[in-house]
């Protein structure tokens, strides 16, 4: 049942787009021949030219170069035509008009139309008033040709009369013919429109949607290229239109292109409210569009071939855009028979033309995608591509810059790494320079120590000695963070088993966390976790982290150690979390920098250098550290990927 109401819609809706194009098609007709609309038109300005042979038939007539047969045929068939002529040499009056009427009086009658008398210009209505006085003046007509009798005076036109035959009677019958087709697509016009707005605006919300079911049927292709092409033809056969629309002898090649424009103004306006239903679902959408022009209909179609048809019509639109006159598709018709070597080298020119444009335009989007290709690569790390520059528009500029930018970067880069091993030498010469005698002075205090000294002086020797073991530490981490940070170091890669490396350290600080009362927690998904990296460096990893958490947690807590294993992903994450017994009032990415210490104070042991070495250290092992902290509590997430052996 449903189908149905949608077929009886989708029906509905199509019939009201097709009554607005018979609408719009008759409109067409009746703006053409609106002055077909009034009598007076077809007596006057429509008989014009049949007026003018009437006058040549009247001028033979009363010169005598007609036979009686002719003058007996002529009389019968003009009957309705009166003429009153003044020769104006002899100012001898020739007249058919019924005896003794006066010819003012006769034209001023409401069915009579006068026409001035002229046999070889063109005709114009005149008042016979002003002929009268024109005449009295006597310098109304000028004689052309000496050997032409000159004539001047009225046609008159009796509109109630029924001429028997000739010219007049037809070309009058002609008029009247046009104003009852002119009658007809008024009506045509007028219901059509009123019955198609109707229908549209009862069905416009259920057409909306078996619109949309038609649209989804139709390929993207046909649907965007049908109003196209019926727009074009529209355009193409305009003037035609025009020209069958004037001329009652073209009839039937009026009703003919009359359908013609019904169906293509048809095709136009559904494909063009079809487009405006499926925008907004290609913006809510963008792949839709892109799936749907993969299946179109002319994908199988060489482009060649597309082209040349496209190229085609766009000729021929052209021309009947800009061609001069009242051309029609009969003139181009004689044109591609008559002169299709014209009209085919034209094509070849356009041809080739557009070849070149499109050869440029292929070069150009070649040249963006290498330039788009070669900064992928530059941006990826290879510094030793370079764009080539082609040409100096917007792509080689941009080309340019890049290659400037890439410059001087490696020479940022170079600077940098000079500046690096120039601060690496720095800081090894002073860690030489300096562990030498602080390692003096750390052996003299345990030799004085183990000689007997009076309480005082032990207790100076003891903070001498404590002090001169953690400017000790201070030196070798920080040669150790030097020699990280310059890449002078090779990571010894092997399998490790992370939950017991974690479990052993923390066994190291045992009585500390028995001191400070506090417990270690490991959790794990698995006893045993064998992961690749550096034993050493890592252990010093966890050792750091651990034993800040040691130094830096709130008695009677606890530490977390949370150790997980993502084998789809091949990672490992390291999370150690646990209540500080202090309010921290830091910014935790300011840890990680050297000497910066979570405690103010400064009064806890330790360098400042233990995380900025934990976050080389994973740096080097392609993994990354990073910490939160919520209220008191104080949490470090480690992140390893695996490194394959």
């Amino acid at each position: 049942m449903k189908n149905k109401n949608n077929r009886i819609y989708r029906i509905i809706s199509f019939i009201s787009i097709l009554l607005i194009s018979i609408s719009m098609v008759s409109s067409i007709g009746i703006w053409k021949n609106r002055s077909f609309f009034f009598d007076g038109y077809i007596y006057s300005n429509y008989l014009n030219s049949s007026v003018r042979e009437y006058c040549s038939e009247v001028y033979r007539f009363i010169t005598g170069d007609m036979s009686d047969k002719e003058k007996e045929s002529f009389q019968v068939e003009n009957q309705g035509a009166y003429y009153y002529i003044i020769d104006d040499n002899t100012k001898e009056i020739f007249t058919n008009l019924p005896e003794y009427t006066n010819y003012i009086e006769f034209s001023s009658q409401p069915n009579i139309i006068s026409f001035e008398y002229n046999d070889n210009q063109k005709l114009f209505l005149k008042n016979v008033e002003e002929f009268k006085l024109s005449i009295v003046e006597s310098d109304y007509i000028v004689d052309i040709d000496p050997e032409h009798r000159n004539f001047s005076g009225f046609v008159f036109i009796d509109k109630n009369n029924e001429f028997a035959s000739g010219i007049l009677r037809y070309t009058i019958e002609i008029g009247f013919k046009q104003q009852k087709i002119l009658y007809l697509e008024i009506k045509i016009a007028v219901i059509s429109l009123l019955v198609g707005v109707t229908l549209y605006l009862i069905s416009y919300k259920k057409m909306i949607r078996t619109l949309n079911e038609v649209m989804n049927v139709i390929p993207i292709d046909v649907r965007l290229g049908a109003p196209i092409l019926a727009l074009i033809l529209l355009v193409f056969l305009f003037r035609t239109y025009l020209y069958t629309i004037g001329l009652f002898s073209q009839l039937l090649s009026r009703i003919i292109l009359y359908v013609i424009f019904v169906i293509l103004i048809f095709i136009m306006l559904t494909g063009s409210i079809l487009l405006i239903i499926k925008v907004d679902e290609y913006k809510r959408d963008n792949m839709k569009f892109n799936q749907e022009w993969e299946n179109r209909l002319t994908q199988n179609i060489p482009s060649w071939i597309i082209g040349l048809i496209l190229q085609l019509i766009w000729y021929f639109f052209t021309l009947s855009f800009f061609a001069p006159g009242r051309s029609t598709i009969y003139d181009y018709i004689s044109m591609i028979r008559t002169k299709w070597v014209i009209v085919v080298v034209h094509n070849l020119i356009i041809l080739i033309f557009f070849i070149l444009i499109r050869q440029i335009i292929i070069n150009k989007r070649i040249y963006a995608r290498e330039v788009i290709s070669i900064t992928q690569e530059i941006a990826n790390g290879d510094l030793e591509q370079s764009i080539p520059i082609v040409g100096n528009d917007g792509y080689a500029k941009i080309a340019h810059n890049i290659n400037e930018i890439k410059e001087n970067y490696i020479h940022a880069l170079e600077e940098q790494k000079k500046s690096e091993r120039l601060k690496y030498e720095l800081v090894t010469n002073i860690s030489h320079d300096l562990k030498t005698p602080i390692t003096s002075i750390i052996n003299y205090i345990e030799l004085v120590k183990k000689k007997g000294v009076s309480n005082e002086i032990e207790k100076y020797i003891l903070n001498a000695d404590m002090n001169a073991k953690r400017l000790n530490i201070l030196i070798e981490d920080l040669f150790e963070l030097s020699r990280i940070e310059s890449g002078n170091i090779q990571l010894d890669i092997s399998k490790v088993d992370i939950v017991l490396m974690i479990k052993q350290i923390g066994y190291e600080y045992t009585e500390r966390m028995k001191e400070a009362k506090l417990e270690l927690v490991v959790e794990t998904t698995s006893k045993q976790i064998l992961w690749s990296c550096d034993s050493l460096k890592m252990w010093r990893v966890f050792d750091n982290i651990i034993i800040n958490a040691v130094k830096y947690s709130l008695p009677n807590t606890r530490i977390y150690v949370a150790i997980t294993e993502n084998i789809k992903e091949r990672q490992l994450t390291v999370s150690i979390k646990n209540i500080s017994s202090y309010r921290m009032e830091f910014e935790t990415d300011e840890l990680f920098l050297r000497f910066k210490r979570a405690d103010s104070s400064r009064s806890s042991e330790g360098s400042g250098l233990g995380l900025a070495i934990a976050k080389s250290i994973i740096e080097f092992h392609h993994g990354s550290i990073n910490i939160e902290t919520e209220g008191d509590m104080f949490k470090v997430i480690i992140q390893l990927n695996d490194i394959s052996l």
